[in-house]
């Protein structure tokens, strides 16, 4: 039983892929395959063999993949047609021999996702190559960028405070940095696939979630390009924003139930200010206008093409950093007990930080109306700062479309 529960498994994934490749090969005429759904089979259920009769050696199994390897380039030389150079099924037979080694082995859940993932891709062979021929060189530049500031760059940062009052943690900081460029960068593609309008609001919508501050510097600098569609931009802002409060009211369910008795009149509040300033003044400017096609971008949008803009991320990232020092500075200067004076501050650069701090601290000796009302300070603190950055650090020209719900955010705080 130990042994054929293995096997099972290394012949099932055998018969996946042999299905996946046999379906894709279906017209091609019998014989001139180099493998069909038994051949695969048969190989997923060879590796599994060799793998038991290696013992753990590895020289069965490696002397096994290497019998196997040339039979079958022996198979694809042969059958092949003249110009035809594919080799896709070559390799999904080596990696079929693998995964039915690793099943054998008891890499149980390794060889299922790996058969899996492999099967997806093979059978996406059609989409792949058509995303392949509209993917422009600017979009496969800022791709590997975005992962080297992110895959590469951010883990190797010191995660922890540097400079005076350690307010400095470069990992933070730099962490923002990728989230404003990740938003510019998600956002391009949910424009290009769902075009303009509805791209610019599934970004400020799922931006809210990660950073309103990121969603709001982004779309701000765009608004500065595209003077014709400021009203979309300020709506996707404020829609960042509300989904910013509702995140935030969320944390703070999360951590300590009993605040919502406090803290849902004032978020909800906050948030619905931001819908009816949408509605009023937005939404029937952004009826008015064209809608653009998905697929492409539209002449209006050509200064938009890059994907990754690394400059304005790494300049809001200097700000923050700014930002963060002279919060702490004023904390130390205030102390720790002027709770509403530390959200205000708090907020100016995050809103998480304090939500999460109060959130905690009202579990233990913190009276729940100094910790609701501190907590909506953070919010209309982090409100009026993102109002400023959109109106005067970018100069995007939307302060008429944003300040009526920032000062009714205000009065909610006040």
């Amino acid at each position: 039983m130990d042994t054929f529960l293995p096997l099972s498994l290394a012949l099932g994934i055998g018969l996946l892929m042999g299905i996946e490749r046999g379906w894709h090969e279906r017209k091609v005429a019998e014989g001139r395959r180099v493998a069909g759904m038994r051949t695969f089979a048969l190989i997923g259920l060879l590796g599994g063999v060799i793998a038991l009769l290696d013992g753990g050696s590895g020289l069965i199994l490696g002397l096994g993949f290497l019998g196997l390897s040339a039979l079958i380039v022996a198979g694809y030389v042969l059958g092949r047609e003249p110009g035809n150079f594919g080799a896709t099924t070559l390799v999904a037979a080596l990696l079929t021999f693998a995964l039915g080694a690793l099943a054998a082995r008891g890499q149980t859940s390794v060889a299922v996702s790996a058969t899996i993932v492999a099967v997806g891709l093979l059978s996406l062979k059609p989409e792949l190559h058509r995303w392949l021929r509209h993917l422009e060189r600017q979009e496969l530049q800022g791709t590997w960028k975005m992962l080297l500031i992110s895959v590469v760059l951010l883990p190797v940062l010191p995660n922890e405070g540097m400079g005076p009052y350690k307010a400095l943690n470069p990992h933070q900081i730099w962490m923002m940095v990728v989230i404003i460029a990740g938003v510019t960068f998600v956002g391009y593609f949910l424009v290009k696939l769902a075009g303009l309008r509805m791209g610019t609001l599934l970004t400020a919508a799922i931006g809210g979630l990660v950073s309103s501050t990121a969603v709001t510097l982004d779309f701000a600098r765009k608004a500065k390009k595209q003077r014709g569609n400021n009203k979309l931009y300020a709506a996707g802002i404020l829609i960042a924003w509300g989904v910013m409060f509702l995140r935030q009211g969320a944390l703070v369910l999360l951590i300590h139930p009993g605040l919502l008795p406090g803290i849902w009149r004032p978020f909800a509040l906050m948030s619905g200010l931001t819908l009816l300033v949408i509605l009023v003044l937005l939404v029937p400017g952004m009826m008015k206008s064209p809608l653009d096609e998905p697929g492409s971008l539209s002449q209006e949008q050509s200064s938009l093409r890059n994907p990754f803009e690394f400059g304005p991320a790494l300049v809001f990232g200097l700000f923050l950093g700014l930002i963060l020092l002279l919060s702490e500075v004023l904390r130390h200067r205030f102390g720790d007990s002027g709770i509403y004076a530390l959200s205000g501050i708090s907020g100016l650069a995050d809103v998480d930080a304090i939500t999460l701090s109060l959130a905690q601290l009202s579990k233990k000796d913190l009276d729940l109306r100094v910790a609701v009302q501190g907590i909506t300070i953070a919010a209309a603190s982090n409100t009026l700062v993102k109002c400023l950055l959109a109106q005067v650090f970018v100069r995007g020209g939307m302060g008429r479309y944003l300040w009526p719900a920032t000062l009714g955010v205000l009065g909610v705080a006040g």
